[in-house]
C-alpha cells in the first residue's frame, strides 16, 4: 500500500468487492486483515487494522483465525497436511474443536464446496481447482465471522466457480458472515456484492459505493486504472454510446435483456442496425473457410496419436487424438481433475511418454532432448512461482535467453522490450516473489 494508506470500514454482514490493478496491494490488504501482516510477513506497517474489535498488531494470527478465515490465490501456499481430511482437521485441532464435532464439520465443509473426494486422498494428487476447494472448505469448517477471499476461483472450472459462488450466496443469505472478495469473475458475483471498493496502483482509495454507482459513475476512472467491468455493463455502455436509450444501470445479462425488451422492433434501433448489417459485407465465413483450408493442407505441428490401454499412468496417455497445425489457436477445456495439466506436462516432456505417441513437427517428442523441447514449446504454469529460478525480475526474463546462447546485446534488447510491454519496467531489479499475482 502507499505511504498515505487508506481509511476503510466494513460493516458487519456486508459483502464487499475489492478491485484494483495488478500490484495495487489487494493481496497485501488481505494479509493485513488476517494478521499475517505484521506477524508473519516482513514489512513496515503503520496505522491500525481491527477485525471484530481485535487489533491485528496485538492479536496473533492463530487467535484471529477464530474470527477471520482467508483463502489465498495459491492453494499450495495454504495446505500443510498430507490428506484431505487431515488438512481440514488441522485448523479445527488448533482451535480446540472436539473430535465428534470435528468430523461433522469436515463432512459439511466438503459438501458445501462440492469436493467429492475421499478423506484419505493425498492432497498432492488433487488438481489445482480441487486444492482451491479444499482450502475454502478448511476455512469454512472453522466457522469464522469474516471471510477474506483472494481470488478463490482462480483455478476453478466454470462449474466449480458456479458452485463456489452458489456457496457464497448461501453463506451471505445466512446473515452470519462478513465477506471481503478480491475477484475478477465479476459477472458471476455482481449480484452478491453490497459495495465495491476501488484502489489505484499506489494502494490509495479511489472510490467506494454501490456497484451501480461505481461501474457507471466512475467508469472513466476504472478504465484508466485497467479495472475489469461486468460484461453486461460493458455492453450496456457501448449500446448507450451507439444511441440505444438504456436508462437503468444494469449489472447482469438478465437485467440487460429486460432493459432491451421492446427495442428490437423500434425503427431507430432495428432499422439502423439492419441497414448497417446490409452495408457491411460478412467476411467471417470466408475467413473461417480460408483458415480451415490453409490449416488442413499443412501437416500438424503437434500430433498426438491414440495408443496404449486406458488407465495406465507413467509413460502412457489415455487414448486421445489431437492434431494442431501451425497458426491454430486451441483451447483444452474440462472439469477440474480431468487431466488438462497432465496432458500439457506430457507434451512439454515434464512427464514421460512412450515413443510413437506425441510428435512435434513430425518428430517423435520422446527422443527430443529437453533443451530442444524447451526451445520449441513455451509453457506457463498455473502457479507462476513454480517457474522462478532467479532472484531478480530482469534475470528471470533473461535466464532462458542465455540458455539459448543469444548475444548479450540481443538479450538486453529483448528483456527491456518485454519489461516495457508487460508493465514491469519499474520492477526490473525486484525479486520475482515480491511481485503481485498478476505481475508474476
Amino acid at each position: 500500500m502507499s505511504d498515505n494508506g487508506m481509511s476503510l470500514q466494513i460493516k458487519e454482514g456486508e459483502t464487499v468487492l475489492l478491485l484494483g490493478p495488478s500490484g495495487s496491494g489487494k493481496s497485501t490488504l488481505a494479509l493485513g486483515l488476517c494478521g499475517l501482516i505484521p506477524h508473519a510477513v516482513a514489512g513496515k506497517m503503520s496505522g491500525v487494522v481491527r477485525i471484530a474489535g481485535l487489533d491485528t498488531r496485538e492479536t496473533e494470527p492463530g487467535e484471529l483465525a477464530r474470527v477471520v478465515g482467508t483463502v489465498f490465490q495459491y492453494p499450495d501456499a495454504q495446505t500443510v497436511m498430507m490428506t484431505v481430511e487431515d488438512e481440514i482437521a488441522f485448523g479445527l485441532e488448533n482451535i480446540g474443536v472436539p473430535r465428534v464435532e470435528m468430523e461433522k464439520r469436515i463432512r459439511e465443509a466438503l459438501k458445501t464446496v462440492g469436493l467429492t473426494v475421499q478423506g484419505n486422498q493425498p492432497v498432492d494428487q488433487l488438481s489445482g481447482g480441487q486444492k482451491q476447494r479444499l482450502t475454502l472448505s478448511s476455512v469454512l469448517a472453522m466457522e469464522p465471522d469474516v471471510l477474506v477471499l483472494d481470488e478463490p476461483t482462480a483455478n476453478l472450472d466454470p462449474a466449480g466457480t458456479a458452485e463456489v459462488f452458489h456457496t457464497l450466496r448461501r453463506l451471505k443469505a445466512s446473515g452470519h458472515y462478513t465477506i471481503v472478495l478480491i475477484e475478477h469473475k465479476l459477472d458471476d458475483l455482481v449480484d452478491l456484492v453490497d459495495r465495491v471498493i476501488v484502489i489505484d496502483k499506489n494502494g490509495e482509495l479511489v472510490c467506494s459505493g454501490a456497484p451501480e454507482s461505481i461501474f457507471y459513475d466512475w467508469a472513466a476512472e476504472l478504465e484508466s486504472l485497467g479495472v475489469w467491468f461486468p460484461q453486461a455493463v460493458e455492453i450496456a455502455r457501448k449500446l448507450q454510446l451507439a444511441g440505444v436509450p438504456i436508462e437503468s444501470k444494469v449489472l447482469s445479462m438478465k437485467q440487460l435483456a429486460e432493459a432491451l425488451r421492446g427495442f428490437e422492433h423500434s425503427p431507430r434501433v432495428g432499422g439502423e442496425w439492419n441497414d448497417a448489417q446490409e452495408k457491411s459485407p460478412d467476411t467471417s465465413e470466408l475467413d473461417v473457410t480460408s483458415t480451415a483450408l490453409h490449416s488442413h493442407s499443412s501437416p500438424p505441428l503437434l500430433d498426438i496419436r491414440p495408443v496404449g490401454p486406458p488407465g495406465r499412468s507413467a509413460g502412457w496417455l489415455r487414448p486421445i487424438e489431437l492434431q494442431v497445425r501451425r497458426g491454430e489457436f486451441w483451447a483444452i477445456v474440462g472439469e477440474n481433475g480431468a487431466g488438462k495439466t497432465t496432458l500439457a506436462r506430457h507434451i512439454i516432456g515434464l512427464l514421460p511418454v512412450r515413443p510413437g505417441v506425441i510428435f512435434i513437427d513430425g518428430n517423435d517428442a520422446a527422443v527430443y532432448p529437453v533443451y530442444e523441447l524447451a526451445r520449441r514449446i513455451g509453457f506457463v504454469f498455473q502457479n507462476p512461482e513454480h517457474q522462478f529460478v532467479t532472484e531478480r525480475v530482469w534475470d528471470e526474463i533473461a535466464f532462458s535467453l542465455k540458455g539459448m546462447g543469444l548475444p548479450e546485446e540481443e538479450i538486453s534488447t529483448r528483456v527491456n522490450h518485454l519489461l516495457e510491454r508487460f508493465g514491469l519496467k519499474g520492477y526490473a531489479d525486484a525479486h520475482p516473489f515480491c511481485l503481485s499475482h498478476g505481475q508474476k
